[in-house]
């Protein structure tokens, strides 16, 4: 299947993060540093589930916590990398027209690369942003009585976020951010039972995160 002009232009923008970021790598200054941390965060991902069979299909969205763990290098006090892993991991009970009950457990992670810029608004708070690009992959299983089916699927799409640090010292941050990871779970689906005879498309979702964290910086 060919990618859609949206998704394209999705995807460019993720290449061009990335080689921003490799072009970011020359100007390394005397704070170049390197630091580590993770966070805890709310998943929000408006799911629209497409189902061809039957009809008015709706999806009810249960969110866990999200986790992130990451390690960064800073060209200077304001601008540097960071590349980690994200766990997203949401559930979602659809119920069709008919008043069958069906369970959807749609379960995504990523691992990712950004540029992180930094703006200081006081000697120990700064803005930040990021921009980069990540590569999700999901699994998505099907219940519905004793029939089961699962599927997955991945690909590269962007990644943006912004968000506040605060540092108490020189080296520990406290960090307060939302994340958006775009595009996720497009072309991934599962088979319904064969007298259905369809699937569950899951498309592409925008998963947004809410996440508070921490790093150290040595």
């Amino acid at each position: 299947m060919s990618d859609s002009p949206a998704r394209c232009s999705r995807k460019q923008v993720g290449i061009n993060a990335l080689v921003f970021a490799v072009l970011a790598c020359a100007p390394i200054s005397a704070q170049a540093q390197w630091s580590v941390g993770g966070s805890l965060g709310v998943p929000d991902a408006d799911i629209d589930v497409a189902v061809y069979d039957p009809p008015n299909t709706t999806a009810d969205d249960s969110s866990p916590i999200s986790w992130k763990l990451f390690v960064g290098y800073g060209f200077s006090a304001n601008l540097g990398l960071e590349a980690g892993y994200v766990a997203l991991g949401s559930e979602y009970q659809l119920f069709n027209a008919l008043g069958y009950g069906e369970s959807v457990t749609f379960e995504p992670s990523a691992g990712f690369i950004t540029v992180l810029g930094r703006v200081n608004v006081h000697d120990r708070v700064q803005l930040l942003a990021r921009l980069g690009a990540a590569y999700w992959t999901t699994d998505v299983d099907y219940a519905e009585g004793a029939f089961r089916s699962s599927g997955s699927d991945g690909d590269v799409d962007p990644l943006l976020g912004f968000g506040f640090e605060f540092t108490p010292d020189g080296r520990f941050t406290i960090r307060f951010e939302w994340e958006q990871f775009q595009n996720v779970g497009d072309d991934a689906s599962v088979a319904r039972p064969a007298a259905a005879s369809s699937r569950i498309e899951l498309g592409g979702h925008d998963i947004s995160v809410i996440g508070l964290g921490v790093n150290v910086r040595f």
